[in-house]
């Protein structure tokens, strides 16, 4: 595989259905960077910062992750709204299939992608990522 089944994926926005947070009228948003493996147990290896206000497009600044496949078989983003007090809650999931990833990068390109983040079937909103090569200069290196 080309870049050793690396590549960096950049954090841009969501776009979320509803506040999720019955208490409070905004709403803090990070996401989270999990490990899939083939026999189904899953790794969290990485997050976001907090979009602080983010309420219903929360964005990161094309926060960067370099992500090494490591005999995993997908990437999965979890979008939760933080809370203090409380267990975070789960507004959302996306899953990105390693191999498909991969062979995009590998031919060199840098795609944006819009991915529904579903919870229980239902789609709850969407996640704007970037997914390229990986330049060992970018953010923190993901595991």
């Amino acid at each position: 595989m080309a870049g050793g089944g690396k590549f960096e994926i950049a954090i841009k926005q969501a776009q979320l259905a509803r506040i999720f947070d019955n208490i409070k009228s905004s709403q803090d948003v990070y996401v989270q960077l999990v490990r899939v493996h083939p026999d189904g147990t899953e790794r969290d290896f990485a997050r976001t910062a907090t979009c602080h206000g983010g309420d219903l497009r929360p964005s990161w600044s094309d926060e960067k992750f370099v992500v090494n496949q490591a005999g995993g078989k997908s990437l999965m983003l979890r979008v939760f709204v933080e809370h203090f007090w409380r267990q975070d809650y789960k507004c959302g999931q996306a899953t990105l299939d390693f191999e498909a990833t991969l062979a995009s990068v590998a031919r060199g390109q840098t795609v944006i992608s819009e991915l529904q983040l579903q919870k229980k079937g239902v789609v709850h909103g969407s996640l704007r990522v970037s997914i390229g090569p990986s330049d060992v200069r970018a953010g923190p290196a993901a595991m």
